[in-house]
């Protein structure tokens, strides 16, 4: 009885106030958002396990890797990440990419419903590009996007084109010691082998690279060869590469 009358005083006080603008979401709409982006829940036996997916290590990395002064980004597939929405709470302007809608609504977001291979922006435009843990899902056609084996780096080409000389390129993507065509279908995600990560960071400065792996409940710093030494389909994304890139001088 309680909870009702709870309920009912909260429901008279918004007609009376109105709704407070930092709760104005309904659980229904974040609350899958929250799920996809920080745990992935797992069937394993008669029971369900909850997995602490990568974005622990990935955000707040990201975030280091900012300013702390508001700046115009650019995040590519930003598709129901709440990332972006959290750099737009930040005091960034942040150009959502992704080829479907983005559901959150923000002030300092500006949505960009198109395709990452076609980027609809000139040439050196922005100063800082964020893809964390999106573009390996690239060209797979799981989110009504069209099956590209070369997606990941024809986006990589796009965001290259539009960043700027000395430009900033923060970037993260799951890692192993194999990349199946097949396993990718299913799983609706790749994973970049040494050599495809090689390719990835041809024509950019490595400021910083670093690897983490699950591990015992944990997402913990490991080296690079442990990482791609990983299983990062079997069981889920187990390795990941965290990378922040610079755009040299031509």
């Amino acid at each position: 009885m309680g909870l009702v009358k709870y309920r009912w005083k909260n429901q008279v006080k918004e007609w009376i106030y109105g709704r407070e603008e930092q709760f104005h979401y309904d659980l229904r709409l974040i609350g899958p958002m929250v799920r996809t982006a920080y745990y992935n829940p797992k069937p394993f036996a008669f029971n369900t396990r909850v997995m602490l997916l990568e974005r622990v290590v990935e955000y707040p990395l990201a975030f280091q890797s900012l300013p702390l002064e508001p700046a115009t980004i650019l995040d590519v597939g930003s598709g129901n990440s709440p990332f972006p929405y959290h750099l737009a709470c930040l005091g960034h302007t942040v150009h959502t990419v992704d080829i479907l809608p983005y559901p959150l609504h923000h002030p300092n977001i500006i949505e960009h419903q198109c395709d990452a291979m076609n980027l609809p922006f000139g040439n050196e435009s922005y100063k800082f590009v964020t893809a964390i843990s999106s573009l390996e899902h690239f060209g797979l056609g799981g989110y009504s996007d069209p099956v590209k084996v070369d997606a990941p780096f024809q986006a990589r080409q796009e965001v290259r084109r539009v960043l700027k000389n000395k430009g900033t390129f923060i970037v993260s993507f799951p890692v192993g010691r194999e990349s199946d065509p097949v396993k990718s279908k299913k799983a609706n995600y790749r994973v970049f082998t040494p050599a495809l990560h090689s390719r990835f960071i041809h024509g950019f400065n490595v400021a910083q690279q670093r690897f983490f792996q699950h591990a015992d409940h944990h997402w913990l710093p490991c080296t690079g060869r442990e990482a791609f030494g990983r299983d990062s389909y079997s069981q889920g994304t187990m390795a990941i590469v965290f990378m922040v890139l610079t755009k040299p001088l031509k």
